[in-house]
């Protein structure tokens, strides 16, 4: 009884330094994409995905290099890998994508069972949504330590172990340096979230985003016209239905840089403020306008507006995409 009390306070310590080393590669990632906001370099889906590549691979590499990351540092734990460090680096990296893909399945059979066991608490979307995967983890990890293995599916097959370091500390020890470690990176994410919001407003890096949006749409809006023989789209609901169809995947969503939000009347609208009534509900936005006339419509405009809802201005006049 006494043992297995043990491997389930084992199990437990290493479920919280699998959480501690999460919480710290989350703030990674978000310190990264902090330097991004800070240098006024474009964000998007595929740049958070590239962000967070590097800082797996980071993370594995310095694991590689001192068999420790800060979560086991504080469980007193270490990672066993045999052979030479640039080999290493290659096998940390797999465990670590292994884990990953493990964690992100658990927690998304977990989403999926209480979205039809539980509807109308899967509605709200907690931080208790959490909840079931870590038990489910913890759970599987205490059986492994009760079949007297101290190894996790990952370890098994990238061949490497977690083992206690050479000096055994107790239990209370270790749970006190995790609940440290979780606040210390707790308290750095608050502060990273409060340097981009109190960081200077720069006007014209979003004047520049929004440029970049006009000319996205007018790509899309050509492609439209190529499959329909040289007729523009009526509406962006026409457009963005003919771009979203199965084979012609050609629609490419943005967001709007004053806002941080994205789709129809939020990022772009066909709605084009009156030059001396600027629409500041609509800042940020890219109005597309085709050419309406009897015969199909061959001739369109696009124009941007500014922070005050405004359209941009260049060369003394608005600021249009056309393909007049």
């Amino acid at each position: 009884m006494k043992d297995s009390l043990e491997y389930f306070g084992q199990a437990l310590i290493r479920l919280l330094a699998t959480g501690i080393d999460l919480m710290l590669i989350c703030c990674l990632t978000f310190g990264l994409i902090t330097l991004a906001v800070f240098f006024n370099l474009p964000l998007n889906q595929d740049s958070l995905y590239f962000t967070f590549g590097l800082t797996i691979l980071i993370w594995s590499g310095f694991e590689s290099y001192h068999n420790r990351t800060l979560g086991k540092f504080a469980a007193g734990l270490r990672l066993e890998i045999s052979g030479v460090w640039p080999r290493r680096i290659f096998q940390v990296l797999f465990r670590n994508l292994i884990k990953g893909l493990m964690l992100f399945c658990v927690y998304y059979l977990s989403i999926i069972s209480q979205h039809y066991l539980y509807p109308d608490v899967y509605k709200q979307m907690s931080w208790s949504v959490l909840i079931p995967p870590s038990l489910i983890w913890f759970v599987v990890t205490a059986c492994l330590y009760l079949l007297k293995t101290n190894r996790q599916p990952q370890d098994w097959l990238t061949g490497t172990r977690v083992v206690n370091h050479e000096y055994q500390l107790p239990f209370w020890q270790q749970s006190i340096n995790l609940v440290g470690a979780g606040i210390g990176c707790f308290i750095i994410f608050i502060l990273l979230n409060t340097a981009i919001q109190h960081r200077p407003y720069d006007g014209r890096s979003k004047l520049s985003s929004v440029k970049a949006n006009m000319h996205t749409l007018q790509t899309v809006v050509e492609t439209y016209a190529v499959d329909w023989g040289g007729v523009y789209a009526p509406n962006l609901t026409a457009l963005k239905y003919e771009g979203t169809r199965p084979g012609r995947e050609y629609w490419k969503e943005f967001t709007n840089p004053f806002t941080a939000k994205s789709g129809a009347h939020l990022s772009y609208s066909n709605n084009l403020p009156p030059t001396d009534q600027p629409n500041p509900l609509q800042k940020g936005q890219v109005i597309y306008v085709p050419v309406i006339s009897d015969g199909p419509i061959i001739r369109y405009y696009i124009y941007g507006l500014d922070k005050n809802g405004g359209r941009i201005q260049d060369k003394g006049g608005d600021l249009t995409l056309s393909n007049s």
